[in-house]
C-alpha cells in the first residue's frame, strides 16, 4: 500500500516563491493533500533565460532563509525537499519543467497514488463546495484536468494572503486563454508533452464544480493580458473569504 493517497509536485525558484510557501501548505493540507514534493530550481537560467526577473517580468528579490528554515521546520513531515539542479553543456543550471515531472514520476511514484502537477500560485478550487477526495475517488480516467480562473497576479496585490486577493477577470477561462492544470494518476503516467498536458485519458471538469484560482493576472509587463485581443472583464469574486481564519496564526 502507498504511503499517500494525494500529493502535490511543483519545480520552483526559492526566492520568488517562499514568502507564499506557508499560506499554500495550510490551503492544500486543509483540501486533503498529504504531502509536498518540492523540486527548488534556485539558481537556474530560468523558463525564459533569465535569473533575474519571473516570466511575468517582476523583479526576483533575494529573500532572508530564515523564512524557508522557519517553515519546514514546522511543515517537515509533509515535505520532500530536492535540490533540482540539472545542467546544461555549459554548466548552467536549467529550467527544463518537463524533464522535472517526468524525474519526479519516476522517482516516487512508488510513494503516491494521485498528484497535482502546479506552482505556488495555483489553488484548487470548487465554487459548489465539493470534496476533492470524493471527486478523486470517483473518477475512472487516469487525468483529472482543471481549467483557470485568473486572479490579480500576486505581486501586484496589497493583501497579505494571496487567497484573499478578490480581483480577478469574470469572462476569460484556460477554455480560451490555455493553461489547464491536472492531477495525475502516477501508476497510470504516459508521460506528457507540457505541464498543462498530461498523455492518457482526461477527465475534464466543468468550471462550474472545480477550478483552480491562478493569481497571474496583470495589465502591463511581460505575459499582460491584452484587453482589446481578449475582452476581458474586470470583477470581484470573494469566494475565497471562507478560507481567511485559516491563516490568522502564521
Amino acid at each position: 500500500m502507498k504511503k499517500y493517497f494525494l500529493t502535490f509536485h511543483t519545480i520552483f525558484i526559492m526566492d520568488e516563491n517562499v514568502e507564499w510557501i506557508e499560506e499554500f501548505l495550510i490551503y492544500y493540507l486543509n483540501l486533503g493533500f498529504e504531502h509536498f514534493y518540492l523540486y527548488d530550481n534556485t539558481g537556474s537560467i530560468g523558463f525564459r533565460s533569465n535569473r533575474h526577473t519571473t516570466r511575468y517580468g517582476f523583479p526576483i528579490v533575494k529573500q532572508d532563509p530564515k523564512i524557508w528554515r522557519d517553515i519546514y521546520s514546522k511543515y517537515k513531515q509533509y515535505i520532500t525537499y530536492i535540490k533540482y539542479n540539472p545542467k546544461n553543456e555549459q554548466g548552467d543550471i536549467i529550467y527544463n519543467q518537463v524533464q522535472g515531472i517526468t524525474d519526479f514520476v519516476n522517482e516516487y511514484k512508488h510513494e503516491a497514488d494521485w498528484c497535482f502537477v502546479g506552482d505556488f500560485d495555483e489553488f484548487i478550487f470548487s465554487p459548489k463546495n465539493n470534496n476533492l477526495l470524493d471527486l478523486i475517488k470517483s473518477v475512472i480516467k487516469p487525468v483529472i484536468t482543471f481549467h483557470q480562473k485568473m486572479f490579480l497576479h500576486r505581486d501586484r496585490t496589497t493583501k497579505r494572503f494571496i487567497t484573499q486577493e478578490y480581483q480577478c477577470i469574470n469572462n476569460l477561462s484556460s477554455k480560451l486563454y490555455g493553461g489547464q492544470k491536472s492531477i495525475i494518476n502516477l501508476e497510470s503516467f504516459k508521460g506528457l508533452t507540457s505541464c498543462h498536458n498530461f498523455k492518457g485519458k482526461k477527465q475534464v471538469l466543468s468550471l462550474d464544480e472545480w477550478r483552480f484560482n491562478h493569481y497571474i493576472f496583470c495589465e502591463h509587463g511581460k505575459r499582460s493580458i491584452n484587453k482589446q485581443k481578449w475582452k476581458y472583464e474586470l470583477t470581484v469574486d470573494d469566494s475565497m473569504k471562507k478560507y481567511k481564519n485559516l491563516f490568522n496564526e502564521t
